[in-house]
């Protein structure tokens, strides 16, 4: 069999919500593990506690990046209603700069990117990534 694979898929949305991107992701990324890869999933979170605890194995980088399934990035923002239709709320700093730092540190092969759309968490993936990068629009 071939080397694993050190992979990471980044969602923009909030990992709590069980939409159909972070489903595809949650499945994607259990057919990889099955197969002997390495894989983060890599989401903006709306508890706290999960930040936290990620924003730390992510300073502390190395194998332990891998030792949960999901590494929460930041805390994600309401969503604004707009006139015609609900739109993804921006980017904060600290999410941008998590990202950063997690992809600097991060032994990765191929980072994939759901939805890679301007003021997401997966666009400032791939702003930052030095690995190869794949790139999927669901919409």
């Amino acid at each position: 069999m071939a080397e694993p694979l050190s992979i990471a898929h980044v969602t923009p949305y909030a990992w709590e919500l069980r939409n159909e991107v972070n489903v595809l992701v949650d499945r994607v990324a259990g057919e990889l593990r099955d197969r002997g890869h390495r894989v983060l999933i890599v989401a903006p979170s709306r508890d706290r506690d999960l930040v936290r605890r990620s924003r730390d194995r992510i300073r502390r980088g190395g194998d332990e990046l891998f030792a949960e399934e999901v590494l929460a990035v930041g805390e994600i923002l309401p969503e604004l209603p707009s006139a015609s239709r609900r739109r993804a709320p921006g980017l904060p700093v600290d999410v941008a700069r998590t990202v950063e730092e997690l992809l600097d540190g991060a032994p990765l092969d191929v980072v994939h990117v759901h939805e890679p759309f301007a003021l997401s968490t997966a666009a400032a993936a791939l702003r930052h990534s030095r690995a190869l990068n794949v790139g999927t629009f669901h919409a």
